[in-house]
């Protein structure tokens, strides 16, 4: 199949006249289509607070990825958390031929910083393999720029996946804000118009001033207005930005990308801080990866001789909040969140 432009993609899922994304489900070529399990299996399975922390020291070397290994690294996450002998019936039970995937990457320091492109493709071929057609996977985040900055071909397209920022012609945000809580915002017509769910692909560093650039601070890329929202190490605003309908509906998966990770002066690359984990975590509890996050950056800093984000002043307070009866949106305490080491 030829490569997906913007343009491409945005006229087979908006059909721009109506605004409304098609839902037909298409065939995929050459991939095995597999029925989804039921909502039972789901609940049993993956509704867990489980994270897992696969490593492979041979996966990355500098910055060069093998995408063998990574691709391998990823299958054995999978199966781990689903407790499974084929990563596909985790793949399956999230997502199917009829969903429009959304992989939202974090590009915004470069290169060094961000969600590498191995992993987005890694991710986008492993929904191909359960039938998903690849002009139903868009990688996305904020901006172009921030996809370029990462090194994903914005204008063709990326490996065969649509690639596109918010900032794309015909697409921007919603006219109208949505709130909860503290937060009102207009969100990507990604989110409201383009997908039915996520891959939340974010980077395992620290932030100077939410204390941890993880999966729920990823979706700040999704809504026009994050600079309002640094307050008090971001609390409760990561919280409530998590809550808005669409990202909470959305979000499927997380698969922090850990190969490369920084420990401080984030979310700006700082060669000095930063380190080669050679890892993924990956998880249905967006909150429990991040507090598995945090607990593996706080073990550098310690091997670093640095203080703790605490008491530094910028712990990330957000995390209790997303977890308290108001949001619901999963397990913050470490000792609650069952740790899976790949």
């Amino acid at each position: 199949m030829d490569r997906l432009t913007r343009r491409g993609f945005l006229q087979a899922a908006l059909g721009m006249a109506g605004g409304g994304a098609v839902s037909g489900a298409l065939g995929c070529e050459g991939a095995e289509a597999l029925d989804r399990p039921t909502a039972s299996w789901r609940a049993r399975h993956l509704r867990r607070p489980v994270v897992v922390v696969a490593r492979d020291p041979g996966v990355s070397e500098g910055w060069q990825v093998d995408e063998a290994r990574l691709r391998d690294l990823l299958e054995r996450a999978v199966r781990a958390l689903g407790g499974v002998s084929d990563g596909r019936e985790v793949w399956r039970a999230l997502y199917g031929p009829e969903d429009r995937v959304g992989l939202k990457i974090n590009g915004l320091a470069g290169i060094p910083a961000s969600t590498h492109p191995e992993v987005a493709y890694a991710v986008a071929d492993a929904l191909r393999s359960v039938g998903l057609d690849e002009e139903r996977i868009l990688i996305w985040d904020r901006t172009g720029a921030d996809l370029k900055r990462a090194g994903f071909d914005v204008k063709g397209g990326s490996r065969g996946y649509a690639c596109l920022g918010t900032d794309a012609r015909g697409v921007g945000y919603e006219t109208n804000h949505m709130f909860y809580g503290s937060v009102g915002s207009r969100l990507s017509r990604v989110l409201t118009r383009l997908t039915t769910a996520q891959v939340n692909l974010p980077v395992l560093k620290d932030h100077g001033l939410a204390g941890l650039s993880g999966a729920l601070k990823n979706y700040y890329g999704a809504i026009h207005n994050p600079n309002k929202y640094h307050d008090n190490n971001c609390d409760p605003w990561v919280a409530d930005v998590n809550v808005l309908p669409p990202v909470r509906e959305q979000s499927h998966l997380v698969v922090c990308d850990a190969l490369h990770a920084l420990c401080n002066g984030g979310p700006g690359f700082k060669a000095r801080w930063a380190w080669d984990f050679n890892g993924l975590l990956v998880g249905t509890d967006p909150v429990a990866v991040d507090r598995v996050a945090w607990s593996i950056i706080e073990a550098r800093r310690a091997e670093m001789g640095l203080k703790t984000l605490e008491e530094e002043g910028r712990p990330p307070r957000w995390l209790s909040t997303a977890s308290d009866e108001d949001h619901e949106l999963g397990a913050s305490v470490l000792e609650e969140i069952e740790r899976i080491d790949v």
